[in-house]
């Protein structure tokens, strides 16, 4: 109903099922593997600067980095898609390129700290409480939608925070949607939770609200005991506003 309401020089249109979509990832993906795929007659493009529109769009390493790696997205167009997938494989077998599945590519975001729409970002959240207050420009020429009540949101303390939590015991896995607890009481719940095999221990976000309104902070929550209810059983957890790996983001710089 929104977006039918809204002028039509504002809409965009998705043409997603016409695109494949590849991504390889690690610093140990090296350039020429990409070339050695993108030149290969079969895929019918060139070298170049690796994005040549006539079938295969290849961003840059700066372009992407949800996986907290650097690494390329390629983008296929569907009729495309397995030749290219091969050619990647045909090319990989030096470096030991393997298929990661999706429960690994989400796990390797939450110990970035990378917050996914639908789960840390829904409707209800507002970028203060997610922790992505930097990218609100609230002084931008026209206005935007939505910029009065960011204006009042952010005037308010955050006593409702993203952070992000990991268990001490490295046995226990998280699903997501458990209970989280500060000195035995809940105040929250997981958003998304997996095993983090990086740091070696379930990983996961989740948002924290204090009842007395005041602004959940590095102290508050330095100051508490945090637990995860894990069907009944409570686990000890770290909680923290910034991720457990590469908070400084190094490792997606060039």
């Amino acid at each position: 109903i929104w977006l039918v309401s809204q002028p039509a020089q504002s809409l965009a249109f998705v043409r997603s099922d016409h695109f494949g979509c590849a991504l390889r990832h690690g610093l140990f993906v090296p350039l020429h593997l990409l070339q050695c795929v993108l030149g290969r007659e079969e895929c019918r493009v060139g070298l170049g600067e690796l994005r040549d529109q006539s079938h295969v769009t290849a961003k840059s390493p700066g372009c992407l980095a949800h996986r907290f790696e650097l690494g390329w997205e390629l983008h296929v167009p569907v009729e495309f898609a397995v030749r290219v997938f091969e050619a990647l494989h045909e090319a990989g077998v030096a470096v030991g390129l393997r298929d990661a599945g999706y429960y690994a590519i989400d796990t390797l975001r939450l110990e970035k700290g990378y917050r996914a729409w639908g789960r840390e970002l829904t409707p209800d959240d507002n970028p203060f409480q997610a922790g992505l207050g930097w990218a609100v420009k609230l002084d931008k020429p026209g206005g935007f939608i939505g910029r009065k009540a960011l204006i009042e949101a952010k005037s308010q303390p955050l006593s409702r925070r993203l952070v992000s939590v990991v268990l001490a015991d490295a046995e226990p896995l998280l699903w997501g949607g458990e209970a989280l607890l500060r000195d035995g009481k809940p105040v929250g719940d997981l958003t998304s939770a997996g095993y983090g095999h990086t740091i070696g221990a379930s990983v996961g976000m989740g948002y924290v609200k204090r009842d007395d309104d005041a602004a959940v902070d590095a102290a508050w929550l330095d100051g508490g005991r945090f637990e995860v209810d894990l069907a009944g059983i409570r686990l000890a957890a770290k909680v923290s506003l910034r991720p457990p790996y590469d908070s400084a983001g190094a490792r997606i710089k060039l």
